[in-house]
């Protein structure tokens, strides 16, 4: 089953340009790095009417969000345990390194 939903994300982005400006004010790139400030309602007025316009305009960055979304509501249930200690490793390393990158 999580092929097919891997397969169906693939295909959602094939072929798109996510960099390309849809509206003159905001690109894929910047709202994908304003995602989860969206979905917190943390954005200003301004912010979240710029990021709503491209989202009714962009179908890329509209499954992106309903991925997000998904991810988020699937991973709020989830406890620590429920996590094999190899992949809690892993993960744990992972963010250390991307934490450390960007800096």
């Amino acid at each position: 089953m999580t092929h097919r939903w891997i397969e169906w994300i693939k295909s959602k982005w094939s072929g798109s340009k996510p960099d390309v400006p849809m509206s003159p004010m905001i690109t894929c790139r910047q709202v994908i790095e304003l995602l989860s400030d969206y979905i917190n309602r943390e954005l200003s007025p301004e912010d979240k009417t710029e990021l709503d316009q491209h989202l009714q305009g962009c179908q890329n960055c509209g499954t992106f969000l309903y991925t997000l979304r998904q991810s988020v509501d699937l991973l709020k249930d989830l406890k620590e345990e429920d996590i094999p200690e190899e992949v809690n490793a892993r993960l744990r390393n992972f963010l250390r390194s991307k934490i450390q990158s960007e800096k």
